[in-house]
């Protein structure tokens, strides 16, 4: 486990070294490189990586788990991503930053803003059902065998609503 977060520590780094230097160099990113990148820097995959330190069992234990789960915790981590975006929208075009899906998806594909703004919220919606669905598919079938899998579930479901929680109530980083 160890070695799986230093790399997942290592890859949120790297990735804010990445947005900084397109920010230094006035690199705008494709939309495929910002959707590679965004999950890395905006720390939704390393929060979500996280889930297993507060589970207070050996990862090795949650191996399987956690490989049943990698539809789920992708997934997660798209809907904090665009959570964020959505949020952070108007700050970030005020300040010249374009690392947001609204921002690039004018950019690069001609979009409005509002149309940008219901595409985004439009794929958002699409993701959320697939999480329900997955989350459903897990939650419906009980097997006790399964209990590591719910365990996940329940930490991951937490982080993704944290963070509208949290995007809504408890931050002034959105405020106009």
């Amino acid at each position: 486990y160890i070695a799986f977060m230093t790399t997942q520590i290592e890859e949120y780094l790297n990735s804010n070294r990445r947005e900084a230097k397109n920010k230094d160099e006035e690199h705008i990113p494709s939309l495929a490189e910002y959707a590679a990148q965004r999950p890395l820097f905006s720390g939704g995959r390393l929060s979500i990586a996280l889930t297993a330190v507060g589970m207070g069992t050996d990862f090795s234990d949650l191996s399987e788990a956690w490989a049943k789960t990698a539809r789920i915790r992708e997934l997660a981590e798209q809907l904090i991503v665009i959570t964020n975006d959505l949020f952070s929208f108007e700050k970030e075009k005020k300040a010249g930053d374009y690392h947001n899906w609204i921002s690039l998806l004018v950019i690069h594909q001609g979009m409005t803003e509002d149309k940008a703004r219901e595409y985004l919220i439009a794929e958002h919606a699409r993701l959320l059902k697939e999480f329900m669905e997955q989350d459903a598919e897990w939650t419906q079938q009980y097997n006790p065998d399964n209990d590591l899998v719910l365990a996940i579930l329940k930490q991951v479901k937490y982080k993704v609503s944290g963070v509208v929680d949290w995007s809504i109530k408890d931050t002034v980083r959105y405020s106009k």
